[in-house]
């Protein structure tokens, strides 16, 4: 029965929409075509930083560069017993969504979702955002140049959110 449900709820909602627009009396088919286009321009838009960033996050992923900036932070790591294993997903979180979710994956994985690194994994996953993926794609389709204040504020809640993960988790 659910499935049935789940099944109409979007050809409802496009039957919904014209039937509005009908009795609206306005041209669906125009507004349609026009919405496309106005998304297309966004996508061509936004699609520069959208590459330049998984690309980034690949070079990262797939060169020896995320050891070399895990590094300088794992006497940090050590100091507050903070699971080596969780750092990977730490620094990519803000940058890629799919990336840290492979590696909240390989967590699991390895050393299950009720250990240490799976709890203090899915509370980071849960609490924080993909803060650089979402400024740089928000910001190129609002066409807006400087958003330091913004960037910074996202930047102190991602850590935040780290560290009341950690510290939930520690408890």
């Amino acid at each position: 029965m659910l499935n049935i449900i789940y099944s109409a709820i979007i050809p409802g909602f496009i039957l919904i929409v014209i039937l509005v627009g009908i009795l609206s009396k306005e041209d669906v088919l125009k507004l349609f075509i026009d919405g496309v286009a106005e998304g297309s321009r966004i996508v061509v838009g936004i699609f520069p930083n959208i590459l330049a960033i998984t690309v980034a996050i690949n070079l990262l992923r797939e060169t020896s560069a995320l050891e070399l900036i895990m590094f300088p932070i794992k006497n940090v790591i050590n100091f507050f017993e903070i699971p080596e294993n969780t750092l990977p997903l730490i620094i990519l979180r803000p940058l890629s969504g799919s990336a840290s979710t492979s590696l909240i994956i390989d967590i699991f994985t390895k050393f299950g979702v009720d250990s240490i690194e799976g709890k203090i994994g899915s509370l980071i996953m849960s609490s924080s955002e993909t803060t650089f993926y979402v400024i740089a794609v928000l910001f190129s389709a609002a066409k807006i140049k400087k958003g330091n204040g913004t960037t910074f504020a996202a930047v102190v809640a991602d850590i935040v959110a780290v560290m009341v993960a950690i510290l939930l988790v520690k408890a």
